[in-house]
């Protein structure tokens, strides 16, 4: 079997950093939420959309 080795490396951001990494993961969710929306739509017009077309 093979063994798995993990490492913990905590970050300590300054404030700014912090408020740069926030701002990453909204602008992440907000795109994540579009292609959801998107998706969605498609499966209500009976349509598939892949990745390519959203």
């Amino acid at each position: 079997m093979l063994a798995l080795r993990t490492q913990k490396i905590a970050l300590n951001p300054n404030n700014k950093q912090s408020t740069l990494m926030s701002q990453h993961a909204g602008y992440a969710r907000v795109a994540f939420n579009f292609g959801l929306s998107s998706f969605k739509v498609g499966l209500d017009q009976d349509e598939w959309r892949s990745h390519i077309d959203i």
